[in-house]
């Protein structure tokens, strides 16, 4: 393995990526992305750089995401200065559809754990639950949700029978990070030197979780709005932690837009149907008119809710639409 510091074996270096950055044809020093914006915020062995991305790089690095930087500055600078030379391979990204153009747009890379935030003071984190589950349930990735906010209701149990129909194969802990209870349950999900993203609606608490796991309010939180419940998108960029356990946690801001890009996560989702639909007559069967179709007839035996399969062919309805619009623009100027 390539030497490096502690600091970076601390933020997920691994074998892995020596062998990776041994491969690239760049020099200059690794860090890891643990702030997105403007100018990333890099952590290397030689400190905390701010770099700038050039406008060549094919994709600009999220946070998450192992770069090699050029450094410059001396060492009566304030601040490290850097300019990124290359963002190596991702193991995996959480993308969704860009708004206006036909690409997919990371939001944060190389996670081992994700946790599905849904604030229980409002019904909009559990509705959309279905819709960030095929955002971003990638293969070897475990994914936890969180109903947090367990302080401001009495229908608890109503809510975690929600939670569970929407998913079934997931684990749900219900938490309020206000309280702390339920918190040290989910600390034990840590682990030391893997990657933790916090996702979900704004406004649903997740940095005031994430305030809680790491004990070093770093993050700005602001209450929802009154009238509406909604929240005010304090989180504005990704941003990198470290909680006591060694464990790492990337904050995302609240997503207004969750346009389906990746077909793991939407057949991980639905892994349950995908089963079912081994069972149909016809290989291509879209469960929608075709005789002999297995996942209909498990949705009239009552073995699928009706909802779940509604949602279900919304989401593939809207991934097929994209897949064509893509192909069609690759066609035509390719």
């Amino acid at each position: 393995m390539t030497s490096v510091g502690l600091s970076l074996l601390n933020l997920g270096w691994n074998d892995t990526w020596s062998y990776t950055l041994e491969q690239s044809a760049h020099h200059g020093h690794p860090g890891r992305v643990t702030r997105a914006g403007r100018l990333l915020l890099v952590q290397t062995e030689a400190g905390a750089v701010l770099a700038e991305c050039p406008a060549d790089i094919p994709e600009r690095p999220v946070c998450g995401d192992w770069v090699i930087v050029e450094l410059h500055g001396g060492k009566g600078e304030r601040e490290l200065r850097g300019r990124v030379r290359c963002a190596l391979p991702r193991r995996n990204a959480i993308e969704r559809h860009a708004i206006d153009t036909q690409q997919p747009q990371a939001i944060v890379a190389n996670v081992d754990d994700i946790w599905l935030v849904c604030g229980l003071d409002r019904d909009q984190g559990i509705r959309s639950l279905t819709r960030y589950q095929a955002l971003c349930r990638l293969d070897n990735v475990v994914v936890t949700v969180v109903l947090n906010k367990a302080d401001t209701t009495n229908c608890l149990a109503r809510y975690i029978a929600q939670a569970r129909a929407k998913a079934p194969d997931l684990e749900i802990v219900t938490v309020s990070a206000l309280t702390h209870d339920g918190l040290q349950h989910l600390e034990s999900k840590l682990r030391k030197h893997h990657t933790l993203a916090v996702l979900g609606p704004s406004g649903s608490g997740k940095s005031t979780l994430i305030n809680a796991v790491t004990e070093n309010h770093e993050q700005r939180t602001r209450s929802v709005r009154c009238g509406n419940h909604r929240g005010c998108h304090t989180t504005s960029a990704g941003r990198l932690l470290t909680t006591r356990s060694g464990a790492l946690i990337i904050d995302t801001p609240g997503l207004r837009e969750l346009g389906l890009w990746q077909t793991a996560g939407l057949d991980n989702t639905y892994a349950d149907i995908l089963e079912l639909a081994h069972g149909c007559r016809f290989r291509d069967c879209t469960h929608t008119h075709e005789p002999d179709c297995h996942v209909r007839l498990a949705v009239d035996q009552g073995q699928l809710a009706s909802e779940r399969f509604a949602e279900y062919l919304e989401l593939t309805r809207e991934r097929d639409t994209r897949a064509k619009l893509v192909k069609g623009k690759k066609r035509r100027y390719g």
